[in-house]
């Protein structure tokens, strides 16, 4: 049934994925896009490529430690694997299909899945928070509007999840509802485990940590970002460059649509054609940016989990 599962998103997210740049690539002029596409510096390639996985090695190791804090004792490379593997499908609704990491640890550590599944959204909101600091510092050199409103929206969101997660009352709450469902009344017992878990990640010290190995992972995509911007011989600086980029992820990641697909790209393409990029130019620029920072990832998982976790 995971299985199933799995092929079936991955086949009906691509399929979306597909119609839609298919359309922004027919809404822009085709032959301007190709024209810059051959304009490409190729010398930036590797060093892009090469900053992004060393920023999902540093994710990986993110979620080593949180895996630590719980006390789950796996290998490091392992955990790496895991993580790996679990952004193969990050191209859901919320990310929700990174749950499979545990049920990786499920099948092979004997790790509850109850037990780990609050790790995902601990490992979403320590992101969230190191792109808000990010857009913040950045909000110093450059006034973008759009970042204002991503920043007070973004801070709203992280402040109700936090108080979700960290208030005993909602886990009371919940138990309580779930125990009047037949169909799940046996998995009411599990919250007791989600419960403990969020109370360790929830702590003042854990959630710094994370969000500072975020934050290492965050200074690595903003270098390759910028060398894609270069390597397209746009050069509107490092803060700016950063700061559209992240504004941009910000309210994706908050539409809750799969990787933020539409919202990310539109953002994006709007706010440099406000900066004088033409529409062509504006929309290959993402295009690489996502195959770089999103896609590349994407399949990189796929492989890594069906190699690894058959």
């Amino acid at each position: 049934m995971i299985k199933n599962f799995f092929y079936n998103n991955i086949i009906f997210f691509s399929i979306i994925i597909i119609i839609f740049y298919i359309g922004i690539l027919i809404f822009s002029d085709v032959d301007e896009i190709f024209n810059h596409i051959f304009q490409i510096d190729i010398f930036y390639i590797p060093i892009i490529f090469s900053l992004v996985v060393l920023h999902l090695i540093i994710l990986g190791i993110k979620y080593h430690r949180i895996l630590q804090k719980l006390k789950i004792s796996i290998p490091l490379k392992e955990s790496i694997k895991i993580f790996l593997s679990g952004i193969s499908l990050i191209a859901t609704p919320g990310g929700a299909g990174t749950a499979i990491k545990s049920q990786i640890l499920k099948k092979k550590y004997d790790v509850p899945i109850s037990k780990s599944l609050p790790i995902i959204l601990i490992e979403r909101l320590t992101e969230l928070i190191a792109n808000i600091i990010i857009l913040l510092v950045f909000f110093y050199w450059a006034n973008l509007f759009e970042s204002t409103y991503a920043i007070v929206i973004g801070t709203f969101f992280v402040f109700i999840m936090y108080l979700l997660i960290s208030k005993n009352k909602i886990f009371h709450s919940l138990k309580i509802f779930l125990k009047k469902i037949k169909k799940v009344k046996n998995f009411s017992d599990s919250i007791d485990s989600s419960k403990e878990s969020f109370q360790i990640l929830t702590k003042n010290s854990v959630l710094l940590e994370m969000t500072g190995w975020s934050l290492i992972a965050k200074f690595f995509q903003l270098i390759a970002v910028y060398f894609i911007f270069i390597s397209l011989n746009i050069d509107l600086g490092i803060i700016l460059s950063g700061q559209i980029y992240f504004t941009s992820l910000i309210l994706g990641s908050l539409s809750f649509l799969p990787s933020g697909i539409i919202v990310t790209e539109s953002t994006m393409i709007a706010i440099l054609n406000n900066n004088g990029i033409t529409i062509s130019m504006a929309t290959i620029l993402v295009i690489f940016v996502r195959l770089a920072t999103t896609w590349f990832a994407t399949i990189l998982g796929i492989i890594t989990l069906k190699i690894t976790y058959k």
